[in-house]
C-alpha cells in the first residue's frame, strides 16, 4: 500500500527466491491485483488500489462482524 517495490528487493524482504516471487507476482498481475513497470533492469510492482482497497474493506467489515480480533479466529494460532 506504500508505493512500488522492486521484485528483487521484495524477494529479499520475504526471504524467498526471486523466481518464486516473480512467478506469484505474474499471477497477481494477471488478476489485476498489481501492476508492474520496468525501470532499467529492475521490475517494480505496485498494488492496484482500485481493486485492493475494496477487498481490504470487505475483509475488515467481515472481521469486525464475525471476529473479536485476529486472536479469536479459530484457524489462526
Amino acid at each position: 500500500m506504500k508505493g512500488s517495490f522492486n521484485v528483487s528487493g521484495l524477494a529479499e524482504a520475504l526471504g524467498q527466491e526471486q523466481s518464486m516471487v516473480s512467478h506469484n507476482l505474474k499471477l497477481l498481475e494477471g488478476c489485476h491485483f498489481i501492476s508492474s513497470e520496468r525501470r532499467g533492469k529492475e521490475k517494480y510492482v505496485s498494488l492496484n488500489r482500485e481493486i485492493i482497497e475494496p477487498l481490504f474493506e470487505l475483509v475488515e467489515e467481515y472481521s469486525e462482524a464475525y471476529c473479536n480480533g485476529i486472536n479469536d479466529c479459530p484457524n489462526i494460532k
